[in-house]
């Protein structure tokens, strides 16, 4: 309960480090919806294993372009050391530390579709580490840092590969008219489990 609490106090003091600057420079008027929409957004929050640090998603909206981005910052947990861990132009997401908290796994779109990678915190590019036939999400790593498990969405009755080809011969558009359901599967990187939970 503590450490919620403490957690929910350092995003706070993050975002207000990180948009005070803005704030002097803009002019004032009644807050208006095109200003919600302007306004970057934090989410994902998790702390480093030794507690030093945060690794956060921020959101920003691009209005004239009518999509958002999002990107994985970092910061101490003291507030200082703020710095952006991604910069592609495809949403990164979902964050996850490895256990000695130098490596940073997130989901990104990168590659043509939602895969996870890898960035060690210090710098450099970032790493592929699954290559799924499908889009990947919930992204969770074992406290070994020897396994990952995800969530993939497949048509009812079809595998993993049966939906992908299922989609593919219906140009990949993901009617509402079709029900989804997730596969939790779990693997050493990219290898799978044969067994599947079906949430």
């Amino acid at each position: 309960m503590q450490r919620a609490v403490f957690l929910r106090k350092i995003v706070l003091f993050t975002f207000f480090v990180f948009f005070a600057g803005c704030v002097s420079a803009v002019q004032r008027h009644p807050f208006a919806v095109q200003d919600m929409l302007a306004m970057d957004r934090i989410s994902e929050p998790k702390v480093s294993p030794d507690g030093s640090f945060i690794v956060f998603t921020l959101r920003k909206t691009d209005l004239e372009a009518d999509r958002g981005r999002t990107d994985l910052w970092l910061v101490g947990v003291d507030g200082s050391r703020l710095k952006q861990l991604t910069t592609d132009p495809e949403n990164d997401s979902n964050p996850c530390w490895s256990p000695d908290g130098k490596i940073v796994y997130f989901v990104s779109a990168r590659s043509g579709s939602s895969q996870v990678w890898k960035i060690d915190i210090d710098g450099g590019e970032a790493q592929k580490v699954t290559d799924q036939p499908l889009d990947m999400s919930n992204l969770i790593i074992s406290p070994d840092g020897k396994h990952i498990a995800f969530t993939i969405e497949v048509f009812p009755g079809l595998s993993i590969e049966d939906t992908k080809n299922s989609m593919r011969k219906k140009n990949k558009n993901r009617a509402d008219k079709y029900m989804t359901k997730s596969s939790f599967v779990t693997g050493t990187h990219s290898k799978m489990a044969d067994a599947h939970t079906f949430l």
